[in-house]
């Protein structure tokens, strides 16, 4: 097989695990109840890609290409922002706690 048959078979392989698959990051309260459009940002070591919103089952696909994602911010009104890696098991759950109230 030829050197660039290879590479396409390597290509097409890492766009099906990259873009391939249901959710992989759900987002929780602290009584592990969903929590719906919840914005999740990625980010690289040097820049942030798209964010993505969770749907009513508090779940959200964040597509891992290059640069790789180191983690992941994730905020939503009334709620402490969360800071975490990326590099976890997936499906990962990620959980906001309340804001805190004055």
């Amino acid at each position: 097989m030829k050197f660039s048959g290879i590479l396409s078979i390597i290509g097409l392989a890492f766009l099906g695990v990259s873009c391939g698959g249901g959710p992989n990051v759900q987002v929780v309260d602290t009584l592990g109840n969903p929590i719906e459009e919840a914005t999740i940002v990625p980010m690289t070591r040097s820049y942030t890609k798209p964010a993505s919103q969770t749907d009513a089952r508090g779940e959200a696909q964040v597509y891992q290409d290059f640069p790789k994602i180191e983690w992941l911010i994730v905020t939503k009104g009334g709620y402490q922002s969360a800071h975490v890696s990326f590099d976890q098991p997936k499906p990962m759950t990620v959980t906001l706690r309340p804001a805190a109230t004055e």
